[in-house]
């Protein structure tokens, strides 16, 4: 696209640290057809993407993960390759941040979830799981191949001899994180910008959906990329992941009291119509009143006696 228009074919070997590109600014063939795929997806609702999601865990754990433990095994794994203290730690915090930033997406799974589903359990397991997966790949990856510095292990296993399959394994991976993370980040921001009337439904799909996506097009290319994960890693991810959270879960603990009769406490108690339930912390029990019939509120007869009226039931 930039500085000249036309097709740009990309020398075998060429460095892929930063982007195989340079600093031309393109539109690759696998950007344009994962942007295709994430965007109706990203019109969807959570629960209507859970297909997509089951489909990229079987392809990630069953085929993915499996085919590069072997091909690191059958390479030969060497630990002093690995040290225990790296040089530059600053370079992978971001990444290891963003692979961690799910926190802000729970609140609108919360929302959408069945009511049989256990979060604490579901949350516990997901991170154990992802972190074992993290550690098992990126430990025994390292320890199967020299590590360029600044390179991912993308970048390792796309310059490598490799089996058939992994190399296939490769190919698939990218395709199969982002077409399942990229459209539920676009939904929570959609849904949250129009739900809070911050922005109408167009101008929160316009947002969430095609500003992005402008914004990755002008990064695809160069070296800027790296230290904006970077940064951005430590300015937001940080607080919005684990401050923020931190700081609201203690103010709710200092707030809420099942004993005291502060303003809060006692509007889990409070008589509410069945049209605004409040579901109350666990252990208690839920009260729902229905809504005041003005007829009856107002009858002498039901006032005085206690007596419904011929033909109602209570």
């Amino acid at each position: 696209l930039h500085p000249r228009l036309g097709i740009v074919c990309v020398a075998p070997g060429r460095s892929l640290v930063d982007s195989p590109f340079g600093g031309d600014l393109v539109l690759s063939p696998g950007f344009a057809i994962i942007g295709v795929m994430c965007l109706p997806l990203g019109l969807w609702n959570l629960e209507e993407n859970i297909k997509v999601q089951i489909v990229s865990f079987l392809g990630l754990v069953g085929f993915i993960m499996v085919a590069w433990v072997a091909e690191f095994v059958s390479t030969g794994l060497v630990p002093a390759r690995v040290p225990a203290f790296g040089t530059d730690i600053f370079a992978q915090l971001g990444a290891i941040l963003f692979n961690f930033a799910f926190v802000v997406t729970v609140p609108s799974w919360i929302n959408e979830k069945k009511p049989s589903v256990n979060a604490n359990h579901c949350l516990s397991t997901g991170m154990v799981l992802s972190l074992v997966s993290y550690l098992l790949i990126g430990w025994l990856g390292a320890m199967a191949f020299d590590v360029l510095p600044g390179e991912d292990l993308l970048a390792v296993l796309s310059r490598a001899p490799l089996h058939r399959l992994t190399r296939i394994a490769v190919v698939l991976f990218p395709w199969v994180v982002m077409v399942s993370s990229i459209p539920v980040n676009a939904i929570i921001v959609r849904k949250n910008l129009a739900a809070n009337r911050l922005m109408t439904n167009s101008s929160a799909s316009f947002v969430a959906l095609v500003l992005p996506w402008a914004a990755a097009l002008l990064l695809y290319s160069g070296s800027a990329l790296d230290p904006l994960l970077n940064w951005t890693g430590l300015l937001t991810t940080i607080p919005l992941n684990v401050v923020v959270p931190a700081v609201l879960l203690l103010l709710a603990r200092r707030t809420w009291n099942p004993g005291s009769t502060s303003r809060f406490s006692r509007a889990w108690a409070r008589p509410v119509p069945t049209s605004e339930v409040v579901s109350p912390p666990p252990g208690e029990e839920q009260v729902a009143f229905d809504e005041p019939d003005p007829e009856l509120d107002h009858d002498p007869a039901v006032l005085s006696s206690g007596e419904l009226p011929a033909g109602e039931s209570p």
